[in-house]
């Protein structure tokens, strides 16, 4: 997890299926890869989180709810 922290973890259930699932949160960390020079570099903020359903774990559904960083975008390219 190099990239992204995990900002919390609850355990949901559902009434209408009646079955409880987990949801995770993750942040992607506001930083340059290393090798990458930061100056040549500019964040543009962070974006909405987005949702992902992956494998269930222990019989339960579990959610990934991701938010990412706007995309630190190269000042170089055009």
């Amino acid at each position: 997890m190099e990239y992204f922290d995990i900002t919390s973890f609850e355990t949901l259930c559902s009434v209408e299926l009646k079955e409880e699932y987990w949801l995770l949160d993750f942040e992607e960390k506001n930083q340059i890869p290393n090798g990458h020079e930061v100056k040549d570099y500019e964040s543009k903020g962070f974006m909405e989180s987005k949702s992902n359903q992956v494998f269930p774990l222990r019989g339960k559904a579990v959610y990934l709810r991701i938010k990412n960083v706007g995309g630190a975008t190269n000042k170089r390219e055009p």
